[in-house]
């Protein structure tokens, strides 16, 4: 992002987050809360703004697992069209200006 690495989501330790923090001119900053508490995603920046896609809301898996994905632009989240399939621990990558999600774990 313009504002320098953002880092969205995770476990503290006890539970799942939706903070989100920026790191810019060697300080952390927080930045907007994810629409839902989200770890296991993936992530990735494009030319519109950050993509979130996937991810577990709790640490157990099946049904806390989910197929959606969220774009942040001017520091709002939208939501985006669902993935076809639930997926968490996967990986996604910019190719040929095509999202591409590979690999992870299915809930049920």
């Amino acid at each position: 992002t313009d504002s320098g690495l953002l880092v969205t989501g995770g476990h503290n330790g006890t539970h799942p987050l939706s903070s989100t923090e920026y790191f810019s001119s060697g300080q952390w900053v927080s930045g907007p809360a994810l629409p839902v508490t989200m770890l296991d995603h993936c992530q990735v920046t494009t030319e519109d703004g950050v993509i979130v896609i996937g991810g577990k809301v709790r640490e157990d898996t099946g049904s806390s697992t989910f197929r959606a994905a969220h774009i942040l632009q001017d520091g709002v989240w939208t939501r985006l069209e669902d993935m076809e399939h639930k997926r968490d621990g996967h990986s996604c990558e910019l190719l040929g200006g095509e999202l591409v999600v590979i690999g992870g774990s299915g809930g049920h």
